[in-house]
């Protein structure tokens, strides 16, 4: 092995041109791959972060909205024992004032906000750094970076902040920032039960589809049961309420709802929703250009080496008087390309690594020091 790679040395030093041209191309078409590829494989493997997205469901009561009522969050987890624990968010994009306080100076931005009840950490598995969830409608997490932005390099636990003027909260918790693909990104979230929100009735309020309702199932738990119990729950208030006086309209009312899988909804939006989506056709295109890349490579570098079988032919000629055999010739011809690829491969890391960071701010694709190796298969 020492030898080939001595002899392999000495083949790209007398040579230099035809190694730089192969390594370059070999070189572009590895970064672009990598890129592409883990940008696909964040995409496919969208919200990891969240521990049980598999026991996640969202009610949704009409095929186009993913928004419901503010009072079907309570009412279904305390009528179906199936169901662990419910939230329900949305997102706004309010203006954060931070008021000048101790080693604090004042700022004014505006950030999107996210409004949800305080499951919303244990069910999303957020990871707090510092402090936590606390009781209380005045209270606020923040992720790390937007804690930097407003309060700088000072601990913000137990600071202030104000949101459109009026509603004063104080920070009682830090969590890392959710970089990877997902529903959500969050930044700030607020008590979705803080009275200066919402007018009075509004959580309370039956026919007003202004939040995402997500449920965690128990351990084991049944959709299809759970959806089956709440199709019973849906169809009693909706003869009471009234509002439907004929089996028929209030039949097809329920047969508008349902329950989504939470690993479903990125890749299906709905016409009226507050969270994040990727487009799966999107990532299929871009694996397909990923592929024509690495083949117009291969199929570059397989021609420049045929062009050097010409003048390696005497090399190989020696070899095989000095007692060379075929499988040592055709070794040292393949650790040539080995060695070429790996290298290539390498560097292409490094270089994809360098401009990932500029890469998501521009084009949204993924952060490769963020993601896992490897794509799934995307059907």
């Amino acid at each position: 092995m020492l030898l080939q790679l001595k002899e392999l040395s000495r083949q790209k030093r007398n040579k230099p041109f035809t190694f730089i041209v192969n390594s370059i191309g070999m070189i572009l078409a590895f970064t672009v791959v990598t890129v592409i590829f883990t940008h696909a494989y964040s995409e496919v493997n969208h919200d990891n972060d969240v521990q049980h997205r598999n026991r996640i469901v969202r009610l949704e009561i009409s095929p186009n909205w993913g928004l419901t009522p503010g009072p079907y969050g309570p009412w279904i987890a305390s009528a179906i024992p199936e169901v662990e624990q419910y939230c329900r968010l949305c997102k706004n994009e309010l203006i954060v004032r931070v008021p000048e306080q101790k080693d604090v100076k004042e700022m004014l931005v505006k950030e999107d906000i996210i409004i949800a009840d305080s499951s919303y950490a244990s069910m999303f598995s957020l990871r707090f750094v510092q402090g936590g969830v606390e009781d209380g409608t005045d209270k606020t997490i923040l992720s790390e970076q937007t804690a930097l932005k407003l309060f700088g390099k000072t601990n913000p636990v137990g600071k202030r902040l104000v949101l459109n003027h009026k509603i004063e909260l104080t920070v009682s918790g830090i969590f890392q920032d959710v970089t990877h693909p997902g529903l959500f990104r969050p930044k700030l979230i607020v008590p979705v039960d803080n009275p200066q929100l919402w007018t009075s009735q509004a959580l309370h309020f039956w026919e007003g589809n202004n939040f995402e309702t997500y449920l965690l199932l128990k351990e084991n738990a049944s959709p299809e049961l759970v959806y089956a119990k709440f199709r019973v729950l849906y169809t009693e208030y909706l003869k009471e309420s009234g509002g439907y006086n004929t089996e028929e309209k209030i039949g097809a009312r329920v047969k508008e709802s349902g329950l989504q899988n939470y690993t479903d909804i990125y890749f299906q939006p709905k016409l009226i929703e507050s969270c994040n989506h990727g487009n799966l056709d999107n990532v299929r295109v871009l694996i397909l250009i990923a592929l024509l890349v690495l083949l117009v490579s291969v199929i570059n570098y397989v021609n420049m080496a045929t062009a050097k079988v010409a003048a390696q032919s005497r090399n190989i000629g020696l070899k095989r008087i000095l007692g060379s055999g075929r499988h040592s010739l055709v070794f040292s011809i393949v650790f040539d390309a080995v060695v070429v690829c790996f290298l290539s491969m390498l560097a292409a890391f490094f270089i994809a690594r360098f401009i990932a960071g500029g890469l998501e701010e521009w084009t949204g694709l993924s952060d490769i020091s963020d993601s896992g190796w490897g794509i799934g298969f995307i059907l």
